[in-house]
């Protein structure tokens, strides 16, 4: 095996633990209190089926690997990684002592059909194709080629790790609503749409952890209803909130935790010949339409900025060539006759839900119609969204759509190409080419290149139209500590960590 190459997709070496500092002297007990105002709690399912809520799911389900700041690994319930010379086996070593809540053992055994029952849903994982046990605590995992996405799904939906004789014991349904895993606190209740309560794991792999007795997760729709949670002492955190309100709860004393994470931006209907934007003038010209910058500073209230490209500067990805595409009406008017619609032209915009989105939908739609361009709004259900994303019944549309600011940064690229969910991409010049070139390179250098070329084709084409950089925001009581919400990765916290002054 390949000793230098224990690392993470950008092929630098891992890090330690940075959710680890602690602030203060922490203190055992009490309960802790969250709402969150974006995703249901879910139902879990297996392996490679946990994503979307799975912030509910940190206290109880662990994965084998965590990300920092810079997009690199963190072994968490593994001990370390290795590939071979030629990157088509990657040997895991678990760490030892490690219990699930039915008071199994994390081992080899658990670890391949963890991994094996994920691969049956996980796109990823599919360039797995065997995995052999080494011994007790080591597994060999054989890939039929090399990606260098690959082994960081394994912090990510491939790689939650629940007890496979529950799961085996009971079923899938019954896993769905009792998850059993690792993690500091294990599951006590859940109901659909409403909460999950945990409570201290007594056996927890991290010596002396957790502090917390318990720890109780609510889904509340309403921004309004859960920030008068917070300020009523009903909850003791509050995850994703707006602007405006993370602003006046700092002015009353809360901690507030902003995390620069969803880059917002159009993506415009370039499958169809015959639509519109099909013309890559069109499509330039829409981007200098927009006033970025004073949608970022109007509706951000000082937490958004304007983005000039399909990455920030905190991502390897970014582009410092790049000076985009500023907001110059006149331009926009020009290319758009230079297009051929001399009286401009009809399109539509389409977006899912989401509590500013109006308002941003509707500056959009006012600054271009000061150039000619008459565009429909629709929000759609998250049913209708999910269709116009998976089937395309969309023409000479934009989707307004959502793209991670990702810390690996490689992943995000690729799990924006790789879905084919918006019908816009693979047609166009050199895309894939791209993508695969991205995803092959092994050293840090060469992937960091090769995403600034990805972010460069996707500018030069306007594949997509940058919009803002949104906040995830968070505010919680002076008296909790080391929670780790919002401060690396949107859905990776440190419940490990947290406790309450008493």
């Amino acid at each position: 095996m390949n000793g230098g190459s224990q690392q993470p997709n950008n092929v630098l070496p891992s890090t330690s633990n940075i959710d680890s500092r602690l602030s203060g002297v922490p203190q055992y007990g009490g309960t802790l209190r969250i709402a969150n105002t974006y995703v249901l709690p879910p139902r879990m399912g297996p392996p490679g089926k946990i994503n979307v809520g799975s912030i509910y799911l940190q206290p109880i389900i662990e994965q084998f690997f965590r990300v920092d700041r810079t997009g690199r690994l963190i072994p968490h319930l593994v001990e370390s990684w290795e590939f071979s010379n030629d990157y088509l086996q990657l040997m895991l070593r678990l760490k030892r002592g490690i219990k699930f809540h039915d008071n199994t053992e994390l081992n080899a055994e658990a670890a391949k059909w963890n991994l094996m029952k994920a691969r049956e849903s996980n796109g990823t994982l599919q360039l797995l194709t065997s995995i052999e046990i080494e011994d007790k605590y080591t597994v060999l995992l054989n890939l039929k080629s090399y990606g260098n996405h690959f082994l960081p799904t394994l912090a990510y939906s491939g790689g939650w790790v629940l007890s496979p004789t529950a799961y085996e014991t009971y079923g899938e349904e019954y896993a769905k609503v009792n998850p059993v895993g690792t993690g500091p606190f294990k599951f006590v209740s859940y109901k659909p749409d409403e909460s999950i309560v945990t409570e201290r794991f007594e056996d927890y792999w991290q010596q002396g952890k957790p502090y917390l007795d318990k720890i109780e997760m609510f889904y509340v729709k309403d921004v309004k209803n859960s920030v008068d949670m917070l300020r009523r002492g009903d909850v003791d955190v509050v995850l994703n909130i707006n602007s405006a309100f993370a602003n006046a709860l700092k002015d009353e004393g809360y901690v507030i935790t902003a995390l620069p994470w969803s880059m917002e931006g159009l993506s415009p209907d370039t499958l169809n010949s015959d639509s519109v934007l099909a013309d890559k003038k069109i499509r330039q010209a829409i981007e200098y339409a927009i006033d970025r910058k004073a949608i970022a500073e109007n509706i951000g209230h000082g937490y958004w900025h304007a983005l000039n490209q399909l990455a920030t500067e905190s991502v390897f990805g970014y582009n410092s060539d790049i000076e985009g595409r500023p907001y110059n009406p006149e331009k926009a008017k020009q290319l758009i006759k230079e297009a051929g619609y001399i009286h401009g032209f009809k399109t539509k915009i389409i977006a899912g839900e989401g509590t500013e989105l109006p308002k941003i939908l509707g500056e959009i739609k006012r600054y271009l119609a000061e150039v000619n361009i008459d565009a429909d709004v629709e929000i759609a259900d998250a049913t209708l969204w999910k269709k116009y994303r998976a089937d395309k019944p969309w023409h000479n549309a934009m989707l307004y759509n959502h793209f991670a600011t990702d810390p690996n940064f490689t992943w995000s690229l690729f799990d924006f190409h790789s879905a084919k969910e918006y019908g816009h991409t693979s047609q166009l010049r050199n895309f894939d080419n791209l993508i695969d070139e991205m995803l092959r390179a092994k050293d840090y250098d060469t992937i960091a290149k090769n995403a600034r070329n990805v972010v460069r084709h996707i500018y030069d084409e306007a594949i997509v139209i940058p919009i803002i950089v949104d906040t995830s925001l968070a505010a919680k009581s002076k008296k909790v500590h080391d929670l780790g919400n919002f401060e690396v990765h949107v859905i990776q916290w440190t419940p490990w960590d947290a406790w309450i002054e008493h």
